[in-house]
């Protein structure tokens, strides 16, 4: 369902998704180096990390990286790492190719 100009943004979850956003506050440092990674040949990293004790904005800051990375034209995969095996080769297998993936 759709505004009156039937744009995403007017659309219950655009609002929401928008209003998250102008909320998301600090975290400048941890974007900018998400920010360069997008924007690089190659990145000074393959994984990035994202770890701390609970309730300190983990999921939040994930969900503005997939944001960021969605803006900047890429395409948006989750995975819970809770349902991918422990191995290193079958956990790869959830990420292979995703650097090509940008639209």
């Amino acid at each position: 369902m759709t505004g009156r100009h039937g744009s995403p943004a007017e659309t219950l979850g655009g609002l929401l998704t928008a209003g998250r956003r102008q909320r998301f506050v600090g975290r400048v440092a941890e974007l900018d180096l998400f920010r360069a990674a997008l924007d690089a040949d190659e990145p000074g990293f393959r994984v990035l990390f994202v770890h701390g004790p609970g309730g300190v904005g983990k999921s939040t800051l994930l969900d503005e990286y997939a944001a960021v990375a969605g803006d900047a034209g890429f395409c948006v995969v989750r995975v819970d790492g809770r349902d991918v095996p422990g191995t290193p080769g079958r956990a790869g297998c959830c990420c292979w190719g995703t650097r090509r993936a940008r639209r």
